[in-house]
C-alpha cells in the first residue's frame, strides 16, 4: 500500500452568485462561516439551517472540517476494502 501525503487546504475561492465576484478566502480551522459580504456586490452571502458553511455552499474547497470528514470517510473505506479482499 503506498501511503499518500494528506494535508488540509486553508483558502477557497468564494465565488458571489449575484456578481459573479470571485475572492480567495482564508478559513479557520475550528470554525464554521455562516454569512459571507461579498467585496464587489456586497451582497450578504448566507447558509441555511441543513447547509454547513459558505465554503461547503459558495466555495472552490470546503471547510477544514468537511474536508477532514470527507478523508476520514475515504480512509474507512479503503481500510474496509482492503480487509475484505484480505
Amino acid at each position: 500500500m503506498t501511503e499518500m501525503t494528506w494535508k488540509l487546504q486553508l483558502k477557497s475561492t468564494i465565488k458571489c452568485p449575484v456578481c459573479k465576484y470571485a475572492k480567495v478566502v482564508p478559513m479557520l480551522l475550528y470554525t464554521r462561516r455562516v454569512r459571507y459580504d461579498c467585496a464587489e456586490c456586497h451582497a450578504m452571502l448566507k447558509t441555511s439551517v441543513n447547509e454547513c458553511c459558505v465554503f461547503c455552499v459558495y466555495g472552490s474547497v470546503p471547510c477544514p472540517t468537511t474536508q477532514q470528514d470527507n478523508h476520514d470517510q475515504k480512509e474507512t473505506n479503503q481500510h474496509f476494502q482492503e480487509s475484505e479482499t484480505a
